[in-house]
């Protein structure tokens, strides 16, 4: 009998990490009925790549200004109330896209995403700080496999049927869906009978709010070179993450598709990052040496995936190129945060997890804002493919510290490197 443990395990064995996963599928499908229906909603009010590059910009900010803080907080405090409390939150400010009426309510949808994502940026660090706690150390891998394939998941689904429920039913259907779908996930992780932290809520207490604790976790990655690594893998998909705007682009400018031809794109994304985590975990197995290099092959795959999308000439053609992309941007950022969490101290995890999510959506911002000032003048498929070569150039960066400091970032650790889905 194999001793693999799979999705299903720990599923079925492990009732918090199942509440916590269900929470995540009910929240992440929200969130892509809403972000269809809102690109699409700035598209048709302006026409503008830019005000659409501004929505992600405004999704992107408040996780680069609020990291220390929220990393902070993720250590000092219960982080199963700071998810329920931000949940309850995000389900109130959702509700407020439904205000936008017209192009001069624009600057509403910037104010309530910026808010939004502000409460975010206290949601995910406390949420993946914490999941080393509710499952076992051989269950860490599949469980950050299955959430990295849920993400995939809901984004390829809920895209999909955002889309469609955005053209048929209206977007403020997709936005009452969104806001729902945090009041679920709130009672899921009310639910959750288990210790979110190794710490008790006193010695919690003793957390430092000074600069220098803030900053923690970036001094801790300055000393460590592994820790260091591995938040790099997540910045740099993040400096070529403009692509990401090219799916709206051209859907609606490139083949004139609405609301639907924005989910089939976010849909192919999806089922990309559903598919790269599996496909990996059968191919690294134990072995910290294909884990590494499996970046790599990551990078190399979502670079030449977006060069070709860059040059699709149908709808069809540009959503299995998508696909190819993101099945190894998928495996590159579950291998990241799998191996952050084994070898950060619970102490410190939340303030490297936000200093994670700090520097990658600071390169998104700044790849998107690009990609917003360039398509206009230089075309979507140029700017496309300027972008899409980030990731061929931090795909030999990558190599090149393996061949050079491979021993470094070898980490070894007591959590066995196996995952497979059913």
């Amino acid at each position: 009998m194999s001793d693999r443990v799979t999705y299903w395990d720990v599923l079925r064995g492990n009732a918090n990490f199942r509440k916590l996963w269900l929470a995540q599928l009910t929240s992440n499908a929200g969130d892509w009925f809403n972000d269809v229906a809102v690109l699409g909603l700035i598209l048709q009010l302006t026409g503008s790549p830019a005000a659409a590059g501004g929505f992600i910009i405004a999704a992107q900010v408040p996780g680069v200004l609020l990291s220390p803080v929220a990393g902070i907080w993720a250590d000092r405090y219960d982080r199963k109330k700071v998810m329920v409390v931000s949940d309850l939150l995000r389900m109130a400010l959702a509700l407020g896209f439904l205000l936008v009426r017209s192009v001069d309510h624009i600057w509403l949808i910037y104010v309530i995403t910026a808010a939004l994502r502000s409460v975010t940026a206290f949601f995910g660090p406390a949420q993946r700080a914490a999941i080393p706690n509710l499952v076992t150390p051989r269950e860490l891998l599949p469980a950050n496999a299955l959430s990295e394939v849920t993400w995939g998941a809901m984004l390829a689904v809920g895209a999909a049927l955002g889309g469609l429920v955005s053209a048929y039913l209206g977007r403020d259907a997709a936005f009452i869906i969104n806001s729902m779908s945090f009041l679920v996930s709130a009672l899921l992780i009310w639910a959750i009978r288990a210790r979110f932290s190794e710490a008790t809520p006193h010695s919690l207490g003793q957390v430092s709010l000074g600069w220098k604790a803030m900053w923690g976790g970036l001094d801790y990655a300055r000393h460590n070179l592994a820790v260091a690594a591995f938040i790099f893998v997540k910045f740099g998909w993040g400096l070529g993450a403009g692509t990401v705007l090219m799916l709206s682009l051209f859907a609606t400018q490139v083949f004139y598709r609405g609301d639907d031809g924005i989910g089939w794109l976010y849909a192919a994304r999806g089922f990309g990052v559903l598919l790269g985590p599996w496909l990996a975990s059968l191919v690294v197995g134990a072995s910290i040496a294909r884990l590494r290099w499996s970046v790599s092959v990551g990078y190399l795959t979502s670079g030449l995936g977006y060069l070709g999308f860059s040059q699709a000439q149908s709808l069809p053609q540009a959503a299995a190129r998508v696909f190819f992309a993101h099945t190894g941007s998928g495996a590159a950022w579950v291998t990241s945060s799998t191996m952050l969490q084994q070898i950060v101290p619970d102490r410190l995890r939340g303030r490297v997890f936000s200093l994670d999510n700090a520097l990658v959506t600071l390169a998104m911002a700044l790849s998107t804002a690009f990609v917003g000032w360039a398509a206009p003048i230089y075309g979507p498929r140029a700017v496309c493919a300027w972008v899409a070569s980030i990731a061929l150039v931090c795909a030999a960066f990558w190599s090149g510290l393996i061949l050079m400091r491979g021993a470094e970032i070898g980490v070894t650790s007591s959590i066995e490197l196996e995952a497979s889905g059913e």
